[in-house]
């Protein structure tokens, strides 16, 4: 059976109450969760989905997918693949277009674990050059400290970590994680993004579900054993779990210590994988407790802080089999949603360029026309690549759900893309029209208002979350 069992949280000695404080909290803060889920004792205790994301949807996991690379590492130690003092260089012959620098020929596999390469800066996916091909890019690259000296978070120590992990086994990072993890978790609907060669990305990249992470975080907390089964090696875990070195001051569970990609927390005696924009595995040991979140939002300590004050660290009290507050959780859970536009179902003034196909100005998409068509049935807009066509049904009220042979084509890479399978919802204010589109696979949300005039459309859109620029103005008139 593939689902963690369910129960409810005072048959685990947890107040309902404690964990409906803390999605209360969530809801009133501003940030945007877009799922949680508690497990106590191995039984899931409580969990919700913001609607329209749903537990069947699988959700980016960016740098989560770090802790998957640690496991797959801690496992070829064990079979005697690789050691943590091999060097680095000494896999890649191949890609040694120089001779490395003095710091890049003492690079050991520990380094790349604990993010201790010793460079001035980081090195991040989004470098161009990186998407060339990432291993010769991190070979050829200045190293100004001594290894192990210096922590600094980057993603490309971990992608080679991967690439090491491929040569020694002959295998994807996925091919071999596949029969000795994903599988035994049952984690079976997922996507591992690749580079351009090939290689699955160690740092980013793998989408699962909510459960999924929550079953992550369990093996986690059980010491590398899930279902009788010891899948990891406790040895391994005790090392990867625990600090190794310490970060820079930064917020207070940002600077509590770092181990082989895993971070420790600064409260519980705990530690947890994250991932950009919210995506957290929180495990605590000391009360057999995980709690993991996907979310779209920036302030991550807030949303510790707002985990550990509610809920975690409450549960030092000794509060029994207390059921009060069970009621007002179910209905906080029931009633999650992502914000969806008010207004009227219909535009109040006639609309002259509905149904026109317009040319769109410059805009993050890459989008050539658009149309948008005001029907009394409801609102349907239509980007244009070119000669593909990208139809949106808007719902009033509710949200619509527009399935795309692209599903999943929007990527931790590159993130922009309306081709993605997308929950719409929008309504009228007279002449102008507000929708979101929800992108349930991603923490992705967008915001369009179109203000249309007699011969064009001003359009304004603000993405939730990104790398990169989230704000944009742009026009589509008459050509």
């Amino acid at each position: 059976m593939n689902d963690l069992p369910r129960a409810l949280p005072s048959q685990k000695g947890v107040p309902p109450k404690y964990i409906a404080d803390m999605v209360r909290e969530y809801i009133n803060s501003g940030l945007m969760l877009q799922s949680y889920m508690v497990v106590k004792d191995g039984c899931v205790i409580s969990e919700g989905w913001y609607k329209p994301y749903a537990a069947e949807y699988r959700h980016m996991m960016f740098s989560i997918t770090k802790g998957f690379t640690s496991l797959a590492a801690g496992m070829a130690i064990d079979e005697g693949l690789i050691s943590l003092d091999d060097k680095v260089i000494d896999f890649f012959p191949d890609k040694l277009a120089c001779e490395p620098c003095e710091n890049m020929q003492k690079l050991k596999i520990k380094h790349l674990l604990t993010m201790t390469v010793g460079q001035d800066y980081g090195v991040f996916v989004k470098d161009a050059k990186f998407k060339e091909d990432f291993i010769k890019y991190f070979l050829t690259y200045y190293v100004e400290n001594e290894p192990g000296s210096v922590y600094l978070y980057n993603n490309a120590s971990t992608c080679v970590l991967a690439a090491i992990i491929e040569r020694r086994s002959g295998k994807s990072l996925e091919e071999y994680l596949k029969p000795r993890l994903l599988e035994p978790l049952g984690i079976t609907d997922y996507v591992w993004e690749k580079s351009s060669d090939g290689i699955n990305y160690g740092a980013l990249g793998l989408s699962i579900k909510t459960e999924d992470m929550a079953k992550y975080g369990l093996l986690l907390a059980q010491n590398g054993k899930y279902n009788g089964r010891q899948l990891v090696s406790p040895k391994y875990l005790k090392d990867a779990t625990s600090i190794h070195i310490i970060q820079p001051p930064q917020s207070p569970d940002w600077n509590a210590g770092y181990g082989y990609q895993y971070f420790r927390n600064s409260r519980e005696d705990s530690f947890r994988s994250d991932g950009a924009f919210g995506q957290l595995c929180v495990v605590v040991p000391k009360h057999n407790l995980v709690v993991v979140t996907t979310a779209g939002l920036y302030d991550m300590q807030k949303e510790m802080d707002i985990m550990f004050d509610n809920l975690i660290c409450r549960l030092n009290d000794n509060c029994g089999a207390v059921s009060d507050g069970q009621d007002e959780l179910e209905r906080l859970n029931s009633s999650l949603c992502i914000d969806i536009p008010t207004g009227d179902p219909v535009p109040e003034v006639k609309i002259h360029l509905s149904g026109v196909k317009l040319r769109a100005s410059k805009n993050p998409y890459s989008i050539s026309h658009i149309k948008l068509d005001a029907r009394e049935i409801g609102t349907c807009l239509s980007f244009y690549y070119g000669d593909e066509e990208v139809k949106c049904l808007v719902g009033y009220g509710e949200w619509q759900k527009n399935q795309s042979e692209h599903k999943n084509a929007m990527t931790a890479i590159e993130e922009y893309n309306m081709r993605e399978f997308k929950c719409c919802a929008g309504a009228w204010r007279k002449n102008i029209f507000k929708c979101t589109f929800v992108y349930p696979c991603t923490p992705f949300v967008d915001e369009f208002e179109f203000d249309i005039r007699d011969d064009f459309i001003k359009i304004d859109l603000r993405r939730n979350v990104s790398f990169e620029e989230r704000d944009w103005q742009f026009f589509a008139y008459k050509e």
